[in-house]
């Protein structure tokens, strides 16, 4: 049985469950910066490219794209099961 609860309640666990995704957003960015160099070189594998960079702004957008990719995908789990049981 369910308990009945008003719509302020429900914008409350709304917001609780908002909270925590947008700090796991934040802790998967900051282990993605942390890691950047690495999961480059990673993907860059045997290839012994270098990266064309046009100026010193492309690295830093490259860099945080790497770690926003991370962050979302460390973030889409739990998400799903923040959001999957209410």
């Amino acid at each position: 049985m369910k308990k009945e609860v008003n719509f302020i309640e429900h914008l409350e666990e709304l917001r609780k469950r908002i909270i925590i995704t947008g700090l796991a957003f934040v802790i998967f960015l900051g282990i993605g910066l942390i890691y950047v160099k690495n999961i480059y070189l990673f993907f860059m594998g045997d290839t012994h490219n270098k990266l064309l960079v046009l100026g010193p702004r492309d690295v830093v957008k490259v860099y945080f794209q790497l770690s926003s990719i991370i962050a979302v995908a460390g973030t889409i789990p739990i998400a799903s099961w923040q959001f999957g049981y209410m």
